[in-house]
C-alpha cells in the first residue's frame, strides 16, 4: 500500500488509541482550537470506524472515553513566569485532550 503524504489528524489519532490495551490512557497535548477543535476529535473518535477505513489504517475503529480540558487550567499561571516572558501554552484557545480506550 502506498504511503499517503499526509494524514488527516483524527486518522492519527486513532492509529495512536489503537496501540493502547483497552484501559489504556493517552494525553494530546497542547492543541489550538483553530487548526482543529475539540468537537472534531470527538466526531472523529465516534466515527472512528468509517475513518480508519477510508484512510486505509484499520478494519474496525475504537471507543473511547473523551475529556478535552483548556490548557490555562492545566497549567495555572505563576507570576514569576509571566512576568520574565509570556508563554504560548496560555494563548486562547489552546487545549489537552485525555483518552481513555473503551473498546
Amino acid at each position: 500500500m502506498p504511503r499517503k503524504a499526509w494524514l488527516h489528524p483524527g486518522s492519527v489519532g486513532i492509529q495512536l488509541v489503537r496501540k493502547l490495551k483497552i484501559g489504556g490512557r493517552a494525553f494530546l497535548g497542547w492543541n489550538h482550537g483553530p487548526v482543529m477543535s475539540n468537537w472534531e476529535w470527538l466526531m472523529c473518535f465516534e466515527d472512528s470506524q468509517n475513518i480508519a477505513k477510508t484512510n486505509g489504517i484499520a478494519e474496525s475503529g475504537v471507543k473511547v472515553d473523551f475529556d478535552a480540558v483548556e490548557d490555562g487550567y492545566l497549567f495555572p499561571p505563576h507570576t514569576k513566569v509571566l512576568e520574565d516572558k509570556r508563554s504560548f501554552l496560555y494563548q486562547y484557545p489552546a487545549y489537552s485532550i485525555f483518552l481513555t480506550r473503551l473498546a
